[in-house]
């Protein structure tokens, strides 16, 4: 089922600042995996600091312009879009071979470790690919291994 900007909207409860809401954008593709990013900025870091619930709703304009429907998701995911790096190429869905960190500080070892996926690390594949950083790397440089089409 397509979507308009607006017939799901993504809840956030925080145990203070109660719930908010923000708008998941117009989806065109049907029967395809599609990545889909929802702008949280809109809510209050206070909202946002002790997270207690999520949840993904129909909103009262969806509910009138839809049928039911089934939506799947694969995985969600909170980031700082600071934490963003822009990948080379068309990477492949899965294409990720491997994320190393090097610690970049003088008096420091320089070891290698590795990155995983899904905790420290998210890919968005395809033209537009990202790496997007789930945990803190400011302090190190990194490496990235990856399949290109």
């Amino acid at each position: 089922t397509a979507l308009a900007a607006g017939d799901l909207v993504v809840e956030i409860t925080d145990g203070t600042a109660g719930a908010a809401t923000a708008n998941v954008p117009a989806v065109s593709t049907t029967s395809t995996w599609t990545f889909v990013t929802v702008d949280i900025s809109g809510i209050s870091d206070a909202g946002k600091d002790d997270v207690d619930g999520f949840s993904i709703e129909l909103s009262s304009q969806g509910a009138t312009a839809l049928a039911a429907f089934t939506i799947q998701l694969d995985n969600v995911i909170k980031w700082d879009n600071s934490g963003d790096l822009a990948i080379g190429g068309t990477v492949l869905d899965g294409g990720m071979i491997g994320v190393a960190a090097l610690t970049t500080a003088e008096d420091q070892a320089n070891t290698p470790v590795m990155l995983a996926e899904g905790t420290d690390f998210w890919v968005r594949p395809g033209a537009s690919a990202m790496l997007i950083f789930i945990t803190d790397q400011s302090a190190v440089s990194v490496l990235a291994t990856y399949a290109v089409q």
